[in-house]
């Protein structure tokens, strides 16, 4: 049976910034590596919300990203 395990994890937050010459939006985004696979939601928002107060640009949306290995 397939086990995984995780590798990382990682708090990205996309940025709005703006629309393009053709009218679409730009989303730009930053992440934050070695975060601890135990945060919960609300510290991992919290924690995004303070880093997002250091930008001039509004929060598009904030994800957490884990990476898992697959093996037998």
């Amino acid at each position: 049976m397939a086990k995984t395990y995780v590798l990382g994890t990682a708090l990205r937050i996309a940025y709005d910034h703006g629309m393009d010459e053709a009218g679409k939006p730009v989303v730009k985004s930053t992440s934050y590596t070695k975060i601890n696979a135990a945060a919960t939601a609300t510290d991992l928002l919290t924690a995004a919300q303070t880093v997002a107060g250091l930008s001039t640009h509004s929060v598009h949306n904030i994800t957490k990203v884990t990476t898992e290995a697959i093996t037998n």
